[in-house]
């Protein structure tokens, strides 16, 4: 197999050796786990498996995800979009009966593939380590500088396999080599100890919250361990004093309130990636060709429904009442007069 690219993008089937490989990405996910005796692809009892985090968490809500065999498969291999750590293990639980790893890789059409884990080298969350031939730095996002561990930047990446750059357009090329031909690829990422290297989230995506800066992803990856939360989409919403506020798009697959599932992240990370912009229930989130959710399109909608309908967003109203009382109140109890104050 050459190049095996077409399979992906137009839903083809391969075989890799003696192994049946399913690559069909514009799918229901009901079709892999339900339709085993009526989906095509299906019959040839499917090994290796490539797909997306949004495939997957449409399994993982479905109330048929332990109805049919899946132990045929023996790798799912997962890209497109950042899965966390929690998630991979909850899927590879509740989906697959801890017998099927879940494995990530990273890369792009500019630069390949970078990184990959593998049965051997493999953590949870990770994208795994290098490829031979490639190098890859952190940069500061503040002064361009080389970071460490466990320390979120820029990943900028050095390898054989990389574009010359882009035809006709010599501007968007100087705009991601820099003048030591390192690629700045524009995600968010960090590496470990053991040189396992984690994607984050885009920079264009990041929410800039007074002087923090919060990852949706990470938001996104906390409200789909809860058990109502079907899909969901974090993006910043424009704020006159803070720069930000963290909104939640969520389609639920039961009922559930804003009051829980705001008292749910709360619990889990750190006072200021607070969903401080609240939560918006929706049928359905809209995703891209490789399964990353439209949070940019789903804020230019929900900004431009606020300028027509000339109204205040409810959270720069909540910031206004309770900015000095937020200098005051600790994290819980600053939630809950959120809360209650957008129950009123």
């Amino acid at each position: 197999m050459v190049n095996p690219m077409i399979v992906y993008t137009e839903g083809g089937k391969t075989l890799r050796k003696t192994e049946a490989a399913l690559a069909n990405l514009s799918f229901e996910p009901l079709l892999i786990v339900s339709g085993k005796q009526k989906h095509p692809y299906t019959s040839f009892q499917v090994n290796v498996w490539s797909t997306s985090p949004t495939a997957l968490q449409g399994i993982l809500v479905s109330p048929y995800k332990n109805a049919y065999d899946l132990s045929s498969l023996m790798i799912v291999y997962v890209a497109g979009a950042c899965l966390g750590a929690d998630s991979t293990l909850k899927m590879q639980k509740e989906i697959f009966r801890n017998r099927t790893p879940i494995l990530q890789a990273y890369g792009m059409t500019e630069i390949g593939i970078v990184s990959v884990t593998t049965l051997s080298y493999n953590k949870p969350g990770s994208c795994g380590i290098l490829r031979p031939g490639y190098s890859c730095k952190i940069e500061s996002l503040e002064n361009g500088e080389p970071l460490g561990p466990e320390m979120q930047g820029e990943i900028c990446i050095k390898g054989p396999y990389l574009m010359k750059g882009y035809i006709n357009n010599p501007e968007a090329t100087a705009a991601v080599y820099d003048e030591d031909d390192w690629f700045h690829t524009g995600d968010i990422g960090y590496y470990d100890e053991d040189c396992f290297l984690y994607v984050v989230d885009r920079l264009k995506d990041l929410i800039k919250y007074k002087s923090y800066q919060i990852a949706p992803t990470e938001l996104e990856n906390v409200l789909k361990t809860h058990p109502a939360v079907g899909d969901v989409a974090v993006f910043g919403m424009p704020h006159p004093i803070d720069g930000d506020h963290a909104i939640a798009f969520v389609a639920a697959v039961r009922t559930v309130s804003e009051t829980e599932l705001l008292e749910f992240v709360a619990e889990r990370v750190s006072p200021n990636k607070q969903l401080r912009g609240g939560i918006r229930f929706v049928e359905f989130i809209p995703h891209t060709a490789t399964g990353k959710p439209k949070r940019r399109a789903l804020r230019a909608q929900l900004i431009a429904e606020m300028q027509n309908s000339k109204g205040t967003p409810r959270s720069w109203k909540m910031a206004q009442k309770l900015a000095i009382r937020a200098k005051k109140k600790p994290p819980n109890e600053l939630l809950q007069s959120h809360v209650k104050w957008r129950s009123s």
